[in-house]
């Protein structure tokens, strides 16, 4: 087969090629005649069945590289898979982790959180203002003054009770009429 290739051939790597792939493979066939091989004290019908379990182990033996194969890519796949199963699992756990920290947050502020408080008294609203300390405005007054103011806005309210109770007065005494 060899010598049919052309030195000269453009395309006689290729051929090479294919050649020693076709020579290989019949390589590979095992063929067996009684004739040629005279396997000496060995009858026909023994020598076809010989053949015959050549054939079936040579089957076998390809059968069982390509299991090979496949349990090498499988158990790969396995390992594969594995690694991704303990990603996954890692992965898993830091957004429990995180998740369980939220939670917490979440507890937390539920509880925590400001109010502002207004106090009234009586009718009046007090604001709450800072502590004045700056006394650049101040001014100082006599104590007789201020007291001569409370006196006489004391007397004015004596006065307006007094005319409230007169008018309470008189206007009980126009219902019993």
């Amino acid at each position: 087969m060899m010598s049919h290739i052309v030195e000269l051939d453009a395309f006689k790597t290729i051929d090479t090629l294919l050649v020693k792939e076709k020579i290989t493979a019949k390589e590979s066939d095992e063929i067996y005649d009684y004739e040629r091989d005279k396997p000496g004290e060995v009858v026909r019908e023994q020598f076809e069945k010989i053949v015959q379990f050549r054939h079936e182990r040579i089957k076998i033996n390809k059968q069982q590289e390509s299991n090979n194969k496949r349990l090498k890519n499988l158990r790969d796949f396995i390992g594969f898979l594995e690694n991704e199963a303990k990603d996954a699992s890692a992965k898993e756990e830091a957004l429990s982790i995180r998740s369980r920290k939220c939670q917490a947050r979440l507890e937390k502020m539920k509880f925590n959180f400001e109010v502002l408080i207004y106090l009234k008294q009586g009718q009046v609203e007090i604001p709450q203002l800072p502590v004045a300390t700056d006394y650049k405005d101040a001014i100082l007054v006599n104590k007789n003054v201020v007291l001569h103011e409370n006196y006489e806005i004391t007397r004015r309210g004596e006065e307006k009770v007094s005319a409230m109770q007169s008018i309470f007065k008189t206007n009980a005494v126009l219902k019993h009429v």
